[in-house]
């Protein structure tokens, strides 16, 4: 950039940042960050380097960008995190850029609350780090999300107050131990992606299998549905609804510190793990719907014997929540949580709990959505523990994921240096990996990296093998996310473009993950199963996002192998999209995971040999009008793919992610599902579900009365 340029813009912006200190007192704050900046030459020479060096997003309108953005642009103490992104990737370390993030999270004004609010044991394990300490060891599993522990708090303090004033109308029901069943009228709910909300008319706090039974009948009596809702990571209708009754099964706590560590199991709830049968290499293991995912992984870390082989990434998951929607994990061996059940326990329409067994009906049930009834406890065919072997890697991204033949490159995406030598060694290693045991690929928005975690296990695990990610990793990644949590609520934040919000939090995303340029540029990680499944923390804690999946079939080609280039193009594709949007949409993660088939009537991978499991996301506080275009571009994309005959491909979305609203193929998604991609399964589905109510003394009509919501209504009742 010529000096006389640069001149200018400098000038620009002191003048900007000088307007913008003067008319800046209604926001609390931000006034003396801005008037620190200008006040420090040094501060605002790093902010404008910042500025200009990263400019190269929007370097076809330089100055235009200039001119309209950096009025926004003093974000006081962001400074030092931005002038660290201009160093070389390589000089940094995952600890410099926590720590930049925990000098902001302590000192600015803005954030030091935050900071105040955390465990004393976390603050003296971010001040070790701060001052060059070793840092102790935690006593504590790390704090639950922010938003589950608020729920929680208002819903205890609306507790009390209905203990102390109670009403003549209010319900009695009774719990198995004889004490009644907590509840709050009128409570507002809202997912965690806060895109769905709504008002039942009685929350419901239930801990055992008797006070659920009790709860159906007097349902029956006063002719409410019943849905229950776990941690809330569902995106889809799948709740209860404005006037009806919501179910969880979690204990409630309050704490005096936010957020609040989570809990063992506690048995008084409907949270247990218990090995029923042993037969060998597998076993039979039943879990209570209320244990979640973190309870089971410390489970089978301590016992060091039996693992699921495969699981959602994230702990703030119950096994009731998971199992509903079918959700699936990663590896082309593998198929969803619901083709593991061998046992399934719920309370049904007439408030009697029931027990399936029968194989042929669990392909049903097991993933049924919630519509036989409350589960109370699952049966799961679970692995006999071992290690898996991770050697995860950060190339270019056309290595990442290398793009088909002939395929149109993004204008943006760096291809400097890379030969076409290179790019058939990266198909090869790309196919290879995509038949690992685990597979799954990552690019975060405007990144020249993308983020390979794809390995196999071995059978042996070592006994003393450390927990994994350690204290120190499981600590940086959950203090990052909680930070950039707290940082995309930030106002001059959010004023950034959203192409400036998606590369920084990316750049930061990608400095707490582990990896080198290759697998083979560091040295293998042995970690437990069980762990390496839930390789990243406090993924609950990052802000709320907009999620869309959909599970694309892995073709076959006229030889019998399978055809990766439909999922290298449909990766591709959604990366094409997100260059060509201006207004810069995607500002969370591309994600891409590789999975087996299913046995599960409604599952998305059914009839699948293998399944392209592939999700953009975003933050949920992207404006309607920037994200639903662009996600539907991407789904426009995905629903063109087609096989080596030119067969379109049979896509579906994962029923717990965002699909609602949009189009497949001119169709609108929820005529497609019934019309088109569940054509036959539904038949059958309901089949099924109509035979277990009437052998069980109920019908479908009664479960359907008790259990379903408007979209299952919709979808499949209609």
């Amino acid at each position: 950039m010529g000096s006389e340029l640069r001149d200018r813009l400098e000038q620009q912006l002191e003048d900007h940042l000088q307007s913008l200190a003067a008319n800046v007192a209604p926001l609390t704050g931000v006034q003396p960050l801005t008037l620190g900046v200008i006040a420090r030459p040094a501060a605002r020479q790093t902010l404008f380097s910042s500025v200009v060096d990263h400019a190269e997003i929007f370097k076809d309108h330089l100055i235009e960008w200039i001119q309209e953005h950096v009025p926004l642009a003093p974000l006081g103490p962001l400074a030092d995190i931005l002038s660290l992104s201009q160093r070389d990737d390589h000089g940094l370390t995952r600890k410099d850029v926590v720590v930049a993030l925990l000098q902001l999270l302590k000192t600015d004004g803005y954030f030091m609350k935050h900071w105040l609010s955390l465990p004393p044991e976390i603050q003296e394990f971010g001040e070790a780090l701060l001052h060059g300490r070793d840092p102790p060891d935690l006593s504590q599993p790390l704090p639950m999300t922010t938003e589950f522990h608020e729920a929680q708090r208002v819903l205890a303090h609306r507790f009390a107050m209905q203990r102390r004033n109670p009403q003549e109308d209010d319900p009695v029901i009774q719990e198995g131990d004889g004490t009644s069943m907590q509840f709050v009228k009128d409570l507002p709910f809202a997912n965690w992606g806060t895109n769905i909300k709504n008002t039942p008319r009685y929350t419901f706090v239930a801990r055992t299998v008797k006070g659920i039974e009790n709860l159906i009948k007097w349902a029956k009596e006063q002719n409410y549905k019943v849905r229950c809702a776990g941690y809330t990571h569902t995106w889809s209708n799948s709740y209860s609804e404005t006037g009806q009754i919501l179910v969880t099964l979690l204990p409630l706590h309050e704490a005096s510190t936010f957020p609040s560590p989570e809990p063992p199991i506690n048995p008084k709830y409907l949270q247990s793990i218990e090995v029923v049968k042993d037969l060998g290499d597998h076993a039979h293991v039943r879990i209570g719907a209320g244990t979640t995912n973190n309870q089971f992984r410390t489970w089978a870390f301590e016992n060091k014997t039996w693992t699921l082989p495969m699981n959602i990434i994230m702990v703030e998951i119950t096994f009731g929540g998971g199992n509903a929607p079918i959700c699936h994990g990663a590896g082309i061996k593998n198929t969803t949580l619901s083709d593991l059940v061998v046992s399934l326990e719920y309370v049904d329409s007439n408030g009697v709990s029931q027990t399936l067994t029968d194989q042929a009906e669990l392909k049903a049930a097991s993933g049924c959505f919630g519509l036989l009834g409350i589960v109370t406890a699952l049966t799961l065919r679970v692995d006999r523990m071992s290690a898996a072997v991770l050697q995860p890697s950060k190339p270019r991204i056309a290595l990442t994921v290398p793009p088909p033949p002939d395929y149109p490159i993004p204008h943006g995406v760096d291809m400097k240096d890379i030969t076409p030598d290179d790019l058939k060694k990266a198909q090869v290693e790309f196919e290879a990996n995509c038949q690992k045991d685990y597979s799954e690929f990552f690019w975060f928005p405007y990144n020249r990296r993308g983020w390979i975690n794809c390995w196999n296990q071995s059978p042996d695990p070592p006994m003393n093998v450390k927990t994994f990610p350690g204290p120190l990793d499981a600590f940086i990644q959950w203090i990052g996310a909680y930070i950039l949590r707290l940082l995309t609520d930030f106002p001059p934040f959010t004023w950034l473009p959203g192409r400036a919000q998606g590369w920084l939090l990316g750049w930061l995303a990608m400095f707490q993950l582990q990896g080198g340029d290759s697998a083979s540029s560091i040295a293998p990680i042995i970690a437990l199963k069980s762990d390496a499944l839930h390789f990243q923390r406090g993924v609950q804690n990052f802000a709320p996002v907009n999620d869309m999946e959909w599970e694309i079939p892995i073709p076959e080609k006229a030889d019998g192998s399978l055809d990766f280039s439909v999922v290298q193009r449909a990766w591709w594709d959604a990366i094409s999209a997100t260059y060509a949007d201006p207004k810069g949409p995607l500002r969370t993660a591309l994600e891409m995971r590789i999975t087996g088939g299913s046995d599960v009537i409604m599952s998305p991978q059914r009839r699948n040999k293998a399944t392209c499991s592939i999700e953009v996301l975003t933050l949920a506080n992207t404006p309607a009008d920037v994200w639903q275009p662009y996600a539907q571009t991407v789904l426009d994309h995905w629903s063109s793919l087609a096989d080596s005959t030119g067969a379109r491909l049979l896509i579906r979305p994962h029923w717990a992610k965002m699909w609602q609203g949009y189009r497949v193929r001119g169709v609108a998604v929820e005529r497609y599902l019934k019309q088109v991609a569940y054509k036959d399964d539904i038949p059958e589905f309901k089949r099924v579900l109509s035979e277990i109510a009437s052998r069980t003394g109920g019908s479908l009509d009664d479960s359907r009365a008790r259990f379903s919501n408007s979209l299952y209504d919709q979808i499949l009742f209609s």
